[in-house]
């Protein structure tokens, strides 16, 4: 946001005065009326930078005296302001500030009224990371959660070999453990690696015991332009070993489909567990409802399939050939729900220009893995968007039916 910006927002600062601002009713309709003369929206800060630092000044500024104003809307300040916040580094912001208060007029004015700079550095920040958090997005809520669990996976793992640590063989294990949580950490963009326009589909299931089930399932999603991969039809002659390969394929697919029915695969379940790592969308369909299963395979299902919290929407199937008709299906369903959701996004406009562009590169690839034209989203999609990842977020889980209209849609969760 430009200078003269900022003093517009101060100069309207000083307009309303000071007198019983700091009643919090008082203040925050003070706030609104400064908001709203310098064409800025209460309840809907945009997320870039400049954006939050203009509504910061407005919220931290009421009832502040002008050279405070003048000092935060200073262009330098601003500026060392953001590499600052971005660095991490409190220092930066100091070491700036001490340099303007010592040749310019604003400092003079801050020495008479003996007003210590890194006391208002500590108030704008805190003010301004309540605004950068109004921003938020469910789905960087949700991001963040993710990686809240990761360092809190990351601390355990290493408390618990620690414990065990006598022999020098012990920090090779921490140095495995600590590569293998890091990789979830570095892939966490919804698309790993994209290749071409098809959107990939990674099917997984234990090797024999569901080979023709995965042969159906990936014909029907290759009929639909949909690029299937099936280790013993893609996999071909590596180096690596069959679980490296298969994790390797996992990160760059964009959907992964688990097939489970009576026993249980190491390498099936890793592949699962790093695609929920990943935040790939998983679709797991499980053959034979009253089916008697391992005992391995039944206690991983139970915890990390079918709980409320940690698992995803499961159905069972009896069929192959139905359900590879399903499965194909579901997939075009959540491309158009995508597609609808992304679209509606763009059209908002609440996001920033990055992010706009991510975005609109993701619609382009959706569209060109469709052979029909796919929706576009409105304001029901919008609304839709939030309010399933804030349903997710706080643990809730969706069952299948999903009715979308015009100017509604039902879920039952």
């Amino acid at each position: 946001m430009a200078i003269v910006e900022l003093s517009m927002i101060t100069g309207a600062i000083v307009e309303m005065g000071v007198e019983a601002v700091w009643e919090k009713a008082k203040r925050r309709e003070t706030v609104i009326k400064v908001l709203r003369k310098v064409g800025l929206k209460p309840d809907d800060p945009p997320s870039d930078f400049d954006s939050v630092y203009a509504y910061t000044l407005v919220e931290y500024g009421i009832g502040r005296p002008k050279p405070i104003l003048d000092f935060f809307r200073h262009e330098f300040i601003r500026s060392a302001f953001r590499h600052s916040y971005e660095k991490q580094d409190p220092s930066i912001l100091n070491d700036e500030a001490d340099s303007l208060i010592e040749w310019h007029k604003v400092g003079e004015d801050l020495r008479r009224m003996d007003i210590d700079p890194r006391r208002e550095f500590a108030h704008f920040t805190a003010v301004f990371n309540e605004i950068v958090d109004r921003t938020r997005t469910p789905a960087e809520v949700k991001r963040d959660q993710r990686l809240d669990a990761i360092y809190g996976d990351l601390h355990q793992k290493t408390a618990e070999i620690l414990e065990r640590l006598g022999t020098l063989g012990a920090l090779d294990e921490i140095r495995i453990e600590l590569a293998r949580l890091s990789q979830g950490y570095q892939a966490r963009q919804f698309i790993i690696a994209p290749m071409g326009d098809k959107l990939k589909v990674f099917i997984s299931s234990t090797m024999m015991e569901l080979r023709d089930v995965r042969e159906i399932v990936a014909r029907a999603l290759d009929d639909r332009r949909i690029d299937a991969w099936v280790y013993e039809a893609r996999a071909g002659a590596r180096p690596e070993d069959v679980m490296e390969t298969s994790l390797r394929e996992v990160e760059a697919a964009d959907i992964c489909v688990g097939l489970f029915w009576e026993k249980y695969g190491e390498v099936t379940v890793q592949e699962y567990r790093r695609a929920r790592v990943l935040g790939k969308p998983c679709f797991v369909y499980i053959r034979d409802k009253n089916r008697q299963r391992e005992k391995v395979l039944e206690d991983f299902l139970q915890t990390e399939v079918y709980d409320l919290r940690k698992g995803v929407t499961y159905d069972y199937f009896e069929s192959a050939v139905k359900l590879g008709q399903q499965v194909a299906d579901d997939i075009m369903a959540w491309l158009v729900r995508q597609h609808r959701e992304m679209t509606a996004e763009i059209r908002e406009a609440r996001v920033s220009r990055d992010e706009i562009a991510r975005l609109q590169a993701e619609v382009n690839r959706l569209q060109a893995a469709s052979r029909e034209r796919l929706p576009q989203g409105t304001a029901v999609d919008y609304l839709a968007q939030q309010m399933r990842a804030w349903f997710e977020t706080l643990g809730y889980r969706f069952e299948r039916h999903n009715k979308r209209a015009e100017d509604y849609f039902e879920w039952i969760c």
